[in-house]
């Protein structure tokens, strides 16, 4: 593909930005895009994958679908171009890492005052991304495609992602329609927490339970005693589910 000088020049007036479709923030200052990932041209893709640091470039490569190589590295892309806006630097310049949870950072210097927050979600062509000063976030999107259409294999996955007493609940809801939404819900829930913290990375998403319906809640770990943190479901296309999780300030 080609080299990175060329998506300095392709997307230096900011043309890129048009594939984002910016979200209602439930909170100030927190920052939200939408984008449909099968709306970029195939040169486009190729500009985009400038922008990639080697690890996600072997990554891009690893997949078989043409379709699902572009669709990640217009999303992985799209981020990196959206960071560099922010903080008003050159794309090639930005060093995104793993914290020791596993969750993607971006590298700034130890006299940096503020530190820049972020999180992207993809899914069946399209992605989600979430940025704030300061404060930990985590974002899921998740299509209806992705579920499975019958009721056992949704049954079994629910089983794999709810925690009992979640599980317990879920059961009770008489309507297919309703349970369906009502784990879309649960799901994008709990999987936006995790990635904020890490935690679901090591327990695993079952091993972790949110309030149904709260919030504002506390979630004490070894870690992180009595931390507080928020999640806001997101109003997003109708074919799709998405959750907010921050940190409480």
């Amino acid at each position: 593909m080609t080299c990175v000088t060329s998506v300095i020049s392709a997307f230096s007036n900011g043309a890129w930005q048009q594939h984002l479709t910016p979200l209602l923030s439930p909170e100030n200052g927190i920052q939200i895009w939408i984008a449909h990932l099968d709306s970029f041209l195939p040169g486009e893709v190729e500009r985009l994958f400038g922008s990639l640091d080697a690890s996600e470039r072997m990554r891009a490569a690893q997949f078989h679908s043409l379709q699902n190589r572009h669709r990640y590295v217009a999303a992985h892309g799209l981020l990196r171009l959206t960071l560099a806006r922010i903080l008003g630097c050159p794309v090639t310049t930005l060093v995104l890492e793993k914290s020791a949870q596993g969750k993607p950072e971006l590298r700034q210097s130890e006299h940096d005052q503020r530190r820049l927050k972020f999180n992207l979600s993809h899914s069946a062509g399209w992605a989600l991304i979430a940025i704030r000063w300061d404060r930990q976030l985590g974002v899921d999107l998740e299509a209806a495609e992705s579920l499975p259409d019958d009721d056992q294999s949704l049954s079994k996955l629910a089983a794999s992602v709810l925690s009992e007493r979640e599980l317990e609940v879920w059961r009770t809801i008489q309507s297919p329609v309703k349970r369906r939404a009502a784990f879309f819900r649960m799901w994008t829930r709990k999987e936006a927490y995790v990635k904020a913290t890490g935690e679901g990375l090591r327990h695993g998403l079952a091993n972790i339970e949110l309030p149904a319906d709260a919030a504002t809640f506390d979630i004490p770990s070894a870690e992180r005693p009595a931390h507080r943190w928020i999640v806001h479901d997101l109003s997003v296309p109708a074919e799709l589910t998405a959750a907010l999780a921050i940190e409480a300030c």
